[in-house]
This record gives C-alpha cells, structure tokens and sequence, in this order.
C-alpha cells in the first residue's frame, strides 16, 4: 500500500489525519495476537467462565501492543517486565480504587514515572502507556466483588499468554523489503562503478532511493537498532554515489590504468554489499574483498609518485583523496551490514551487553537520570500526564460518570510528547471512537443474546484493528471500540450504556488532552536546528573528555550526550507532524542518525579504556591533536547548523586519519598497548566517517572557497 503523501500547500497536520501509511506489522503479528485476545474469552464462554476469560483477556489486550519486531530474547523480557508492570498495576487499582483520597498520589506517582519511559524510545512508552491503562480501569472497577489478588492474577496471565504467543514463532524475514530496496541500491552502484559512465549526470538512483526511504519511513520502526543502520547505509549510498561521480569525472583527465582498476575493486566491493544486504547476512569476506581497494588505491599513489606532468599529478592527487574518502564509505557500509535488521538487533545487544552497564548505549536507568530536568521533553510530558491523569479522574468522579475512567485512559492514550502528535490522535480518537460506537452497537444488537457469537467476533475485529493501528489510527480505533464494547457486553453491561457512556468519556478525555497542550505548548520546527546542533556539541564534549582520560569528565560529559540525544531524537520525531518544510524531517533525520554513530563509537572506545587503561594513549602526541580535529570539525558543524550556513571543515580528515593509522601501526606496538590502539583506530575511522556523512547532509564550504579563505588568512 502506498502512503499519501500531502499534497502541496496542506498543514502536515491535516495530512497526519487523513494519511494511510504502510501495513508495518506483518498479519502472522496481528493473528497471532487477535488469538491472545480471544482465545480466553472463547474458552471462558464455553466454560461456564465468562469473567475469568474476561479478566485473561484483559491482561493480553495490553501487553500485545509491545509485540515489536526484535530478537526473542529481547522481546521476551519486554513483554515479561510489561506483564509483570500490569498485574502489580491491577493489584494497586483494585485495591485502592474504592479509597480515592490514597489513589490519586499514587496514581500521580505512577503517571509520571511511566510516562517519563518516553525517554527510552517508543516500545517503551508503548509499554508504560499499557500498564498506566491497566491502573486507571481497575482502579475504575474496583468494588465490584473483584478479589485484588485474583483479578490481577488473571492480568498476569493474560500478559504471560500474550507473551508465549509472541516468542513461540516470528515471521523469518521481516526487514526483506527494505534488504530489497537497499540491495537494490547497492548492486546499481556496483554497475556504475564497472561501467564509469561518461554521463554522470544519468545515473539512474532516483527510483531506487525513494523506495529505501518511503520503507524506512516506517514511523513504528524509527527507533530500532538494525533500523537505523539501514538509515546509515542509504546515507552511504548517497554519498558513494557522489565519490563515483568525482571520480568518473576525472576519467577523460587521466590516462593512467590505475583509475579504471581502482573502480573495478570498487564495483566488487558494491556487489558484494549488494548480495550481503539481500541475503540479510554481514559481509564476511569484507576485509578480503577491502583490500583488493586498497592494493588498487597504492597503485594510484605510486602512479601519482611516478609521473613528471604537474597537472597530471594534481589530478591524480584529487583522485587518491577521492579514493580515501571512497575507502571510508565503503567500510562504513560494510560495518553497517553487520548492525541492519534483526540480526543487527541481537548482535548490537550482545556488544553492549559486554560494556559496563553506565557505558551501554541503550542504559535505561542512566537515560531517565538524564532527563530529570525542565530542559528535558521526557520530563515536561511527565509533569503533563501526571497533571492530566489526576485531574482526568477527579474530573470523572465528581461528575458521577458510570464509566468515568475512560476520561482517564483516554488522556493517557492521547497525551503524547508534542502538540501535533496530541491533535492528530485526540481528533482521531474522538472521530473514531464515535464511528465504532455506531459500528459496535449494530453488532451488539445483532448478537447480544447469543454471547458465544460476541466472542467469537472479538477475534476478526481485533486482528483488523492490530494490522490497521499503523495504516490509519481512526480506523483502527473504530474496530478496537467495537471490541471494547463486545467485551463489556459479555461483563453483563448493556450496549446502549456502555455506547453513551464511552462516547461523552472519550470526547472528555480528548478535550483535556488539548486543552494540556494549548495552554504549553511547543513547536519543534523552531528548535529543531538548535537542538540538534546541542547534541552535537554535546558529542564533541564527550570526544574532547574521553581522550583526556578523566573518568569523572567522562561520566558526566557521556550522560549530558545521552540527554542531549533523547532532546533530539524527540525533536525529530515530533518535526514530523508540525508545519515545515517536507525536507525538514528527513534532513534532521539523517543528521541525528550519522551523529548518532559518533556516540556509539565514543562508548566503545570508553569500554576498552575502561578494560584496559587509557595509559597508551598518552604515549603517543600524534592522537590528541587529531582528536581535537574531530571535535573543532564536530563544533563547526554544530555551528553551521545553527546559523542556517555551509560548515568550513577540513577536507583532509580521511587522510589525516590515515596517516595516524599508519604511524600507530598495531603490530609495531607493545602487546599491552594494542588493545587501546586498535579500539582508537577502528573508534575514529568511524567518528571520521560520521563526520563527513553530516558535512554532506549539513553543507560545507567548497575546497576552492576553503583553499581560499585559508590563502587570505595567510597573507
């Protein structure tokens, strides 16, 4: 299914209401969690057990929503924490749902803490969110003859079902799509190499690059791990892309077979990133296939060496530095294969696993100490939900609403970080909700007096409602309404009420929501550059302090970047939905996702000075100058970003980097310091390498404007 893209001059938000994106999870998902659902209703029908069934099924309707692509493993102990977070949730709400006064703190306690998850990405909060509905209803359905600790027993094993659902199969191959697109890619690339056309200007990419980025626009996808390395290697691609077309250009100004070797090493290397993307494997033969590129790229060093012709040998020149930055990308890309997709997923995992818990990327705990402050986006939505939730409640008991916890579940589903994102789902929400209550009351009608037919319609209606949650969120929310009310027609409920009911609740809900966001509101399309920008900074601290060797330094300069990260990834996630530019959104995406590889990079490095002291270091003057290159290049970048201008970086990054690889040679240093060197070098080629790829997504000065400024400065 093609998305809808918005048409020229519409608010992106009206296009957020009315877009139909890609079916992003797959339909064995979808079935496999509609049984979850079911399935316990069916059986408790048919066995005379109709509210045990009702209380399971309860349990598995919040904790499928996390049934995220992923390894087993880690999929696991999400769903597992999240079922475990419901039943102890269902035991506080059933047990002091009937004694308001003592609720609301701890309803206040609980909303903000879970809500602050949103920090952690959006499993997460998908996570927090389910466990927050969990405490709201049953705390709204305490009183009614439920044992507390029976009730939240049965959530537990509804979650606990859910779970066993998910992790006994997975669909095999569920990032082919955009394995496809990018192999794709890659393979064209490795024809253009081969073939060095002479009209560079046709070079058909165009196709292939817009179907990578429409399926890696999967919004459900933005934050996972092998995700975002096939967001890096599109970016690689395009700047690939660009070194060919340097290099073909300076063909027919040549006549050396050096060149054309050269791009025949290169198109094996692109096949081979091709063949390895399609068969979602990592490209093992890399280093052998590197250094055929290598051997290729002497041969035009030495060519350049040998000839007598100035001009020749300045073209020449160019060519090897276009080949250096060529032999950066085409490690880049290949490290990156072995990070993309679920594979990527688990192999990042187990890295990280074997780093001290303080330096792992994903480090929750020092990721939540990060943004316990009012600069943070996670710490202001938190204060927002918890003010909100309360007051949602409040607000539902005071007016003596039968089913008034629905105000609150529906500001806890509505409220998110941003304010279009808040518009875009209380609208849809209410719209929805409205068009399900229609929906749901024929059905009831139809089968109110045969309750086996009513839970056997939970299950169609709840899978459409899985597999749709992604393609259009109204829609979705008609058919889980419907499921709703079918449920609540099997608890004894009549329609008609639970129909009214949910519907003034709902448009309350939404309402507050709103109203929370009109009276603070924020707009990322200002604040965008700055903190992006921040973040970069924030990186080139952490670099600065980590070659100083200062632990303390290092521990505060790492959780100042972790914060600064989450600031920006917010920010990008947000920009989406606001009124700006189209180009905005993927352009900060790119930024964030190159910058981001800084930071892993930095943690690694951290991790084999942590192991093996930071003693070797010191030994050798040539690295702290070049990590000063890194990041001054890295501030000006920040500083371009922020003043809307070309950054004036060095070009000569990759060969500096180069020469220091040369000089700090592994095998010619003592055994103790080579773990550290070896860390060093592999941390800044990739440092280097995500700073070219923001120099070109950013913009920077000409080398005949940089050559220039710099020729002033002398004289």
């Amino acid at each position: 299914m093609a998305v809808t893209q918005a048409a020229p001059g519409r608010s992106p938000l009206l296009a957020a209401l009315v877009q139909w994106n890609r079916a992003t999870i797959p339909w064995p998902v979808a079935l496999r969690n509609a049984l979850a659902v079911a399935l316990p209703v069916v059986l408790g029908v048919l066995l005379g057990q109709t509210d045990v069934g009702l209380a399971v099924a309860g349990g598995a309707l919040n904790v499928v929503s996390s049934d995220a692509p992923g390894p087993h493993a880690l999929r696991l102990r999400r769903m597992l924490l999240i079922s475990l977070g419901a039943g102890l949730a269902a035991l506080t709400g059933f047990s002091l749902g009937t004694h308001w006064l003592m609720l609301l703190p701890v309803l206040a306690i609980w909303a903000f803490v879970l809500a602050l998850l949103v920090a952690l990405g959006p499993v997460a909060t998908q996570g927090g969110t389910a466990v927050l509905i969990v405490l709201v209803v049953t705390s709204g359905t305490a009183g009614h003859g439920f044992d507390p600790w029976a009730a939240s027993g049965l959530f537990l094993a509804g979650g606990l079902l859910a779970t066993l659902f998910s992790v006994a199969g997975w669909p095999l191959r569920i990032y082919q799509p955009e394995r496809d697109a990018l192999s794709a890619m890659y393979r064209m690339l490795s024809e253009i190499a081969r073939a060095m056309p002479e009209d560079t200007v046709f070079m058909p990419l165009a196709d292939s690059v817009a179907d990578a980025q429409q399926l890696l626009g999967r919004s459900n996808a933005a934050r996972i791990r092998g995700v975002e390395a096939f967001r890096v290697l599109l970016g690689l691609a395009e700047r690939i892309r660009l070194e060919l077309l340097a290099l073909s250009d300076l063909r027919g100004q040549i006549d050396d077979p050096a060149l054309p070797a050269l791009m025949r090493q290169a198109a094996v290397v692109l096949r081979g990133l091709a063949m390895a993307l399609r068969q979602g494997r990592p490209m093992a033969e890399g280093e052998a296939v590197l250094k055929g590129f290598e051997t290729a790229l002497a041969a035009l060093r030495t060519a350049r060496h040998a000839t007598q012709d100035p001009a020749l040998r300045r073209r020449l020149h160019l060519a090897e530095a276009r080949a250096i930055g060529l032999a950066g990308t085409l490690r880049a890309a290949i490290r990156n294969t072995a990070e993309a997709g679920s594979r990527g997923d688990r192999r990042a995992t187990e890295r990280d696993a074997r780093q001290p818990a303080a330096m792992r990327p994903g480090a929750p705990l020092a990721i939540l100490r990060a943004n316990l402050s009012l600069s943070s986006v996670a710490f202001r939505h938190a204060l927002r939900c918890m003010v909100c939730v309360v007051a949602a409640e409040a607000l539902g008991r005071a007016i003596g609403l039968p089913q008034y916890y629905w105000i609150a579940m529906t500001v806890v589903i509505v409220l998110k970080p941003d304010f279009g994102g808040t518009v875009s789902f209380g609208l849809l929400r209410m719209f929805g909700t409205l068009a399900g209550l229609l929906l749901a009351t024929g059905l009831a009608h139809l089968v109110f007096a045969h309750p086996l037919a009513q839970a056997l319609l939970v299950g169609p209606l709840y899978f459409a409602f899985r597999y749709l949650v992604p393609v259009h969120y109204g829609l979705a929310v008609s058919l889980l309404t419907a499921v709703v009310v079918l449920l609540l027609g099997l608890a004894g409920l009549p329609a008609g009420v639970s129909v009214l009911d949910r519907g003034v609740a709902t448009v309350l809900g939404s309402l507050l929501g709103l109203a929370a966001y009109l009276l603070w509101p924020t707009w990322e399309r200002r604040r965008e550059r700055p903190v992006i920008a921040a973040m970069i900074d924030a990186y080139a601290a952490y670099l600065t302090a980590l070659l100083a060797g200062d632990a303390r330094a290092q521990a505060d300069a790492r959780d100042a970047a972790r914060g600064a990260r989450v600031n920006a990834q917010a920010t990008v996630d947000r920009l989406r939905v606001e009124p700006a530019d189209p180009g905005q959104p993927a352009r900060a995406e790119a930024i964030f996702a190159n910058a981001n590889r800084i930071l892993r990079a930095g943690m690694a490095l951290e991790s084999a000075l942590h192991d093996h002291g930071a003693a070797a270091l010191a030994k050798h003057a040539a690295i702290e100058p070049f990590g000063r290159a890194i990041a001054a290049a890295l501030a000006e970048l920040a500083a371009a970003l922020r003043e809307q201008r070309p950054a004036a970086i060095p070009f000569d990054l990759p060969a500096r980097h180069r020469a220091l690889a040369d000089l700090l040679d592994p095998a010619a240093l003592p055994e103790t310091d080579q773990p550290v060197i070896l860390a060093l070098l592999e941390a800044t080629d990739r440092m280097v390498d995500a700073t070219e790829a923001l120099a070109g997504v950013i913009g920077r000065v000409p080398p005949e404007a940089e050559e220039a400024r710099e020729a002033g400065q002398g004289a």
